[in-house]
């Protein structure tokens, strides 16, 4: 039986199995990366916000599911995301996150629907990993834009 809780280790990984079928129905056509972001959740999420923001008034329609995660050299964090919609070009979306503060942006076409795992890799990991995935998504293994996991 599972407890659902967001710190236990057999959940987690039992909603990571699940929320990826879920990602492969929705069937995701862009990957982003940004990186540059801030360590907690409380400062990532109003520039992550503005990123949207600015994207929204340039006309743009799209969704997204992410997840924050702390760089290999441990020294901040960056995002993952699978999107769907009227994604905006690599240009664009540099743009919104510059304005946004925050680094880089990786746009890359999903040629295929395996690997849709791939952003949460971390809250299952270990107790540690997830409990700093839960630092650098203010508690959640994952946000989506709303009716981003509805399929198509």
């Amino acid at each position: 039986m599972e407890c659902h809780r967001n710190d236990c280790l057999p959940c987690v990984r039992a909603k990571i199995r699940r929320l990826s079928r879920r990602i492969a129905l929705v069937r995701p056509t862009v990957m982003i990366t940004i990186t540059g972001l801030p360590d907690t959740w409380a400062l990532a999420r109003p520039a992550i916000t503005e990123v949207r923001r600015i994207t929204k008034r340039a006309g743009y329609e799209w969704g997204w599911i992410h997840a924050v995660e702390r760089n290999p050299s441990l020294d901040g964090a960056h995002l993952h995301a699978w999107a769907k919609g009227d994604v905006p070009p690599a240009d664009v979306l540099a743009a919104a996150t510059s304005r946004a503060g925050l680094g880089s942006v990786h746009r890359q076409p999903v040629t295929h629907l395996g690997g849709m795992s791939y952003q949460w890799k971390t809250p299952g990991h270990s107790r540690q990993a997830n409990a700093d995935a839960r630092v650098l998504n203010g508690t959640r293994l994952w946000h989506a834009s709303p009716g981003f996991l509805k399929p198509r």
